[in-house]
């Protein structure tokens, strides 16, 4: 059975304070303290956020932000999720701060969780992730981790589920991350495979959970208790142990935890043939139908109260309540058909990213190497014309060499050692150039 009411208030909660200005004291210590009690204490959180809202005139840009990501969240954790995530939405776009943003960013794809919106926040949890490399703060970089678990187990991921979880657990967390991963963790496993033998660890969970004062978180794991044991034959003790911390849970204000709780209820009565009591915690649950909807809680508490109104002999009702548990059930199945076509379309549209940044990675390479063999050709030019007018120089001074050797040859040949006067050979060489000038003109040679 999909948990997936579990995660939404479990990364909500593991927001931490991104760092502030310190221009107003007063404002930062309430900001702090809301912080604080977002979730353990939502009456005193609201008080808290109508006293920054009427002091907000002394607080900082970043001190505003901070504001508006706890109103983002308190819109949220009230179930006005779409108010949320608009709220959410526009701090994401206008956050210069990368924390402010990262949380804004991660409350998005949670709010989109529970609205069963998971293209949308399938899409915003990969622009979320990308900031997580430059997130020092571990707590908020486990807030982005949460975000993801919750989502992939909502669309049915549940082993990336568990491996976000057990990622924020293996990352050194505080006792109130590790009651939230704990929680994500235990929502994976239970929908993975049987939970037997883990009593004493959901007991423990439960535990550290109530110990960093986190009922919600600590509630959400009893009702997996509950189911363990009704899983088991012991539904008197489910029973028992849920109706004991009815008013806890209700003090919550979260309707998907009550919602759920008073759904399990209405399940483990109507099996141990409590009709009345099964009837009750049904529409208790049904009352909270905004906080489950397209879940299995709100299709098993309409099919409770159809089987109540069978066994109480009133057909008119029961076939009211089959009707609605009809719809109920097949928009549950065509929400299971959606979450798994979001997941596909997302993975598809991210693997065309990877390949389109691929192949502009690879034409990019092409160009550099074009680039680079360009540049050798033209060095390779250079060194040619440089070879060649070197060679060219060299020809043209041996050849003047040669040319001037040869006139000294000549002039050595044909003078006078001694007193620099032209030889015989000096003269006869004259003589053949005379007469062969004569022969080519036909002139007559002189005697």
């Amino acid at each position: 059975m999909h948990r997936s009411l579990l995660l939404l208030l479990m990364a909500m909660a593991l927001c931490l304070a991104a760092p502030r200005s310190a221009a107003s004291p007063a404002f930062e210590a309430m900001l702090r303290q809301a912080e604080d009690v977002r979730s353990a204490d939502p009456a005193q959180f609201e008080s808290l956020l109508g006293q920054l809202n009427a002091s907000v005139g002394a607080a900082t840009p970043s001190q505003r932000q901070q504001l508006q990501y706890l109103k983002a969240y308190h819109l949220a954790y009230t179930g006005r999720f779409d108010l949320g995530i608009a709220a959410a939405k526009a701090l994401f776009d206008e956050a210069t701060d990368v924390n402010i943003k990262f949380r804004a960013g991660s409350l998005i794809v949670n709010g989109y969780a529970a609205t069963r919106e998971f293209t949308e926040g399938l899409r915003y949890l990969d622009q979320t992730l990308a900031l997580v490399d430059r997130i020092q703060d571990a707590e908020l970089r486990h807030h982005g981790w949460s975000a993801a678990g919750v989502i992939y187990n909502q669309v049915g991921q549940f082993e990336l589920g568990r491996e976000f979880a057990e990622r924020m657990l293996a990352d050194n967390p505080s006792p109130r991350t590790r009651c939230f991963a704990g929680a994500l963790r235990l929502e994976s496993l239970y929908n993975l495979g049987p939970l037997t033998g883990e009593d004493a660890a959901i007991s423990a969970l439960m535990q550290a959970c109530t110990e960093v004062d986190e009922p919600v978180a600590a509630n959400f794991a009893r009702a997996q208790l509950a189911r363990l044991w009704a899983d088991q034959g012991d539904r008197a003790r489910a029973i028992r142990t849920l109706n004991e911390r009815l008013g806890e849970i209700e003090a919550t204000r979260y309707p998907r935890l009550i919602g759920e709780i008073h759904s399990l209820l209405a399940e483990l009565n109507a099996a141990e043939g409590f009709v009345e009591e099964a009837d009750h915690h049904a529409r208790l649950a049904i009352e909270q139908s905004h906080g489950i909807v397209h879940s299995l809680p709100l299709v098993a508490a309409y099919r409770v109260l159809y089987r109540t109104a069978l066994d109480r002999g009133d057909p008119v009702a029961a076939l009211e309540h089959y009707r609605n548990f009809a719809e109920a059930d097949k928009a549950y199945l065509d929400n299971v058909k959606a979450r798994e076509l979001a997941f596909q379309l997302v993975r598809h549209e991210t693997q065309q990213k990877s390949q389109t940044i691929e192949l502009l990675n690879k034409q990019n390479e092409v160009l550099q190497l074009e680039r680079r063999v360009a540049t050798q050709n033209a060095r390779n030019t250079q060194l040619l014309i440089a070879l060649l007018a070197v060679l060219l120089a060299s020809i043209g001074f041996w050849a003047y060499k040669t040319k001037k050797t040869q006139l000294s040859f000549r002039r050595l040949s044909e003078t006078d050692t001694l007193t620099g006067v032209s030889n015989r050979h000096h003269f006869s060489r004259c003589a053949g150039i005379a007469l062969e000038y004569c022969q080519r003109t036909r002139d007559p040679a002189p005697w």
